[in-house]
């Protein structure tokens, strides 16, 4: 089976040096730090090929109709596969790259009842490199290799035109190794404390500043497809292939099975122009990200044994990477997209709905210094959409022009042109209190719980798929413009949460509180042992799917609803659809406060709403267990267990569907249409735990 079969070699090795010193009332700390990481990958995909024959091979009258006849059995006899046919050559990477720290720490005991911790760390991430220099990056800083060729274009048509800029190349030769700058300013000092107010009391707090690894480090399908640009092939055909030998298919044998190889890094900085890069590396996004920690708490012992301990932990993180955000750098900008959205009709169709409907001739002095380039470097015209062939005018969609690396063909809504990998933009902040109580064995009693109250905010987090939530996709911006605006609670954000255990031992038997005065039925009835768990979680932050506000909007912009006032909840958990039918009124009780905006308007509604919840969890588990001895062996233990999942049979229902649907009220269809909502946004279809589950299990010990 194609793309089943992978290698993925990885190699870690480090070496680490540290000295400790105690000098006085200070202990002293220092060390270095060495890391390799190595990755070797490999995905066949096709290697043996993957032909699909069909009967237009051997029909009657090939010449005219193709389509109809023959036999797909003759025509795998013929060896003409007219249907879809590959064989691909993978690209098989071989990185690596080095990490390198160094930390200095003085643990300062001031005296008996405080303690102070001060300590400073330095990280270096080197960028990947690979063993044969075949990666390459794009870099924003330089010019383009034919921003001198290209003057004198009209800057209402294409702003950038007369100051191209970004260099595509590849590692290694005259160049750098790596295909990201090295970052330098991962510092790192940090500070906390302890201090034991009384013997029952003490009171912890602490500073900092820490680092992730970077997406720049040793990768293997990570390294992307644009990162190993023409290093991998997957070589297709059709029965044009043989268009020569139409007349004559009967006397076919066979079609050569043998893969364009890969043509490397021959066509240098002209690589793709007048094409697409997608997914390429960007020398500038190198920088690690940051997270600013500090937190305060306090922990006491009560007679009891009871321990309590309160903490409040706030973070900040800069440097998060933004996924989905492909267009990060070459968008058109507000001015722009505030020209599209007043007259649309010149770069698409009348309606402004058609896409891919409209198209331009590209400026002559762009469309020449492409041609000429990929010429030059020997790339086919078949490789230049926006100029295929000498004479020939290229054409392109208008607002192409508008973008700032024109240089590079674009598709409609933003699907083609220079897409980079995600980049390193994004922010957020945290801050949450926690409670936890614990009681060691007392008794026959133990307990554990904890209680956390929290606010999670970011730009770039996205909603996967899990038993609270439906997967729902966040990836990318509605304003490429207006990255401010995607700022909102995280998608993963629980404002509640708690658990609580417990152990207890039943004081029935021989020796403890009661017995029945026989060894037999002590025997039996003694020595049980009970245990359980309960968790409660207020559910998981709602949000729209990208791309749910429903209007047009503007080339690589997205679009979220309106909000006329924060969503509300009805009482319990109504909506949920059974057997076809809705029970209740929907999830939600104001769903007018939901619109469409206008075209080419962006929804107010924030990417993550603030105040309603998914529904959550309430969920208690429950085991008893005792373990009998066997007297005819002193090691033998025989060992009952009996326990249950989800014991009250409580229903945890997954979240609503969160896409509206728009109804135009009246037949009015102006830009700023009233709406309705269809019924089934707001409705829930599935459960998201499983009903209440039983086992019984025994365990012989010798």
């Amino acid at each position: 089976q194609g793309w089943d079969v992978m290698l993925y070699g990885e190699d870690v090795g480090n070496v680490a040096a540290n000295i400790s010193h105690t000098l006085r009332n200070h202990e002293l700390k220092a060390g270095v730090e060495s890391h390799l990481h190595r990755i070797n990958f490999t995905q066949w995909g096709l290697p043996n090929g993957s032909y699909s024959y069909q009967g237009a091979a051997t029909a009657g009258d090939w010449s005219q109709n193709y389509s109809t006849g023959g036999d797909g059995w003759a025509s795998y006899m013929t060896g003409w596969a007219t249907g879809w046919s590959a064989i691909t050559v993978p690209p098989s990477p071989a990185t690596q790259n080095f990490q390198y720290a160094g930390f200095v720490q003085d643990n300062w005991k001031v005296n008996h009842k405080l303690t102070i911790n001060a300590g400073f760390r330095y990280d270096l991430d080197m960028p990947r490199t690979e063993r044969h220099n075949r990666m390459d990056s794009f870099d924003i800083t330089k010019p383009s290799p034919i921003a001198s060729q290209v003057t004198g274009v009209d800057p209402t048509i294409c702003p950038a035109c007369d100051n191209l800029r970004g260099l595509f190349s590849y590692t290694g030769g005259t160049g750098s190794k790596y295909a990201y700058n090295i970052y330098r300013g991962a510092i790192g000092p940090r500070l906390g404390f302890a201090w034991a107010v009384k013997p029952t009391t003490t009171i912890r707090g602490g500073v900092g500043m820490y680092y992730d690894p970077g997406k720049t480090g040793a990768a293997g399908v990570g390294s992307g497809a644009a990162g190993f640009q023409n290093y991998a092939t997957q070589t297709t055909w059709s029965d044009d292939n043989n268009t020569n030998n139409r007349a004559y298919y009967q006397t076919i044998i066979g079609q050569s099975v043998a893969a364009t190889p890969p043509v490397g890094n021959k066509y240098g900085n002209a690589t793709q122009l007048g094409s697409d890069l997608q997914g390429i590396p960007i020398r500038t996004f190198n920088a690690l990200p940051r997270e600013y920690t500090w937190s305060l708490g306090v922990q006491h012992e009560f007679a009891s044994k009871l321990l309590v301990d309160v903490n409040y932990i706030g973070k900040h993180a800069q440097h998060l990477y933004m996924g989905g955000f492909i267009n990060y750098l070459n968008h058109i900008n507000a001015a722009a997209a505030s020209v599209y959205a007043n007259n649309c009709t010149p770069y698409q169709a009348a309606s402004c709905s058609a896409e891919n409907s409209t198209s331009a001739s590209v400026p002559q002095p762009l469309q020449t210094a492409i041609y000429n380039a990929i010429h030059i470097s020997g790339q086919g015209d078949w490789t230049n959409p926006l100029g295929p062939a000498a004479g020939n005018n290229g054409s392109w969609y208008p607002w192409n022009g508008f973008l700032p690396y024109p240089q590079y063909a674009d598709g409609p809504w933003g699907t083609g042109n220079l897409q980079n990998v995600d980049p390193p933009i994004a922010k957020s902040n945290y801050h949450g209190l926690t409670v936890a109580v614990s009681r060691p064995m007392l008794k026959g009693l133990q307990l554990l719980g904890n209680y956390t109250a929290q606010a999670s905010y970011d730009n770039g987090s996205s909603q996967g798929s899990n038993e609270y939530i439906l997967g729902t996709n966040l990836n990318g911006v509605q304003n490429p413009n207006n990255i401010g605006a995607e700022y909102s609670h995280s998608a993963f954000d629980m404002p509640q949460m708690a658990q609580g255990t417990f152990v207890y031992q039943i004081p029935f038997g021989k020796g403890r509180l009661w017995s029945t005065g026989s060894g037999k039925l002590d025997t039996i009835l003694g020595d049980w042992q009970t245990s359980g768990s309960y968790q409660w979680n207020s559910g998981q932050l709602l949000s729209f799917p990208m791309g749910s506000g429903g209007q047009h909007m503007a080339p690589g912009y997205s679009s979220r609803p309106n909000l006329s006032a924060p969503l509300k909840k009805n009482p319990g958990n109504q909506g949920v659809m059974v057997n076809g039918a809705i029970r209740g009124a929907g999830y939600f009780a104001n769903n007018n406060a939901i619109s469409q905006p206008a075209d080419f308007q962006d929804g107010n509604a924030p990417r993550v709403l603030p105040s309603v919840t998914a529904p959550g969890t309430n969920n208690f588990n429950l085991a008893v267990d005792k373990n009998f001895a066997i007297k005819y062996r002193k090691d033998m233990t025989l060992k009952f267990r009996w326990e249950t999942y989800n014991l009250f049979n409580h229903v945890q229902y997954s979240a609503p569907n969160m896409s509206p649907s728009y109804q135009v009220v009246g037949g009015i269809a102006t830009t700023a249409f009233p709406t309705t909502l269809a019924h089934t946004f707001g409705t829930i279809t599935s459960q998201a735990n499983s009903p209440m589950i039983q086992q019984v299990s025994l365990r012989l010990d010798f």
